[in-house]
């Protein structure tokens, strides 16, 4: 279906985002630290980490795997809420936007 494969297109953004954010680099004592062992370990260990692996979860994969494919119903629409979790980083990137921006108030 088409959904199906927006929605596959939109994981693979996703993915790719966290590998970006997996490189971003950070302060480590007053100074920018750009080793990449360090930066990986720091997103593996960050908050946002998990909160991005729990919203990449396949929930319509097992959903159609496990429940649709003997012609059943969807038991467990409420799964599909992880996909929710996204929004902390889309607020998060209008915070970052808003904080280099010559002008933040047009931006609310």
């Amino acid at each position: 279906e088409l959904w199906f494969s927006i929605d596959a297109l939109a994981d693979l953004i996703y993915v790719l985002d966290m590998v970006v954010q997996s490189r971003t680099g950070y302060l480590e004592q007053g100074l920018m630290v750009v080793d990449a062992g360090k930066l990986r370990g720091n997103y593996i260990k960050s908050t946002t980490f998990r909160v991005d692996c729990v919203s990449i979860l396949p929930v319509d994969v097992i959903n159609i795997y496990f429940f649709l494919s003997d012609g059943g119903v969807d038991p467990l629409p409420s799964l599909r809420f992880c996909r929710l979790l996204r929004a902390l980083r889309i607020t998060d990137f209008f915070q970052r936007l808003e904080k280099r921006s010559n002008v933040p108030n047009m931006l609310r």
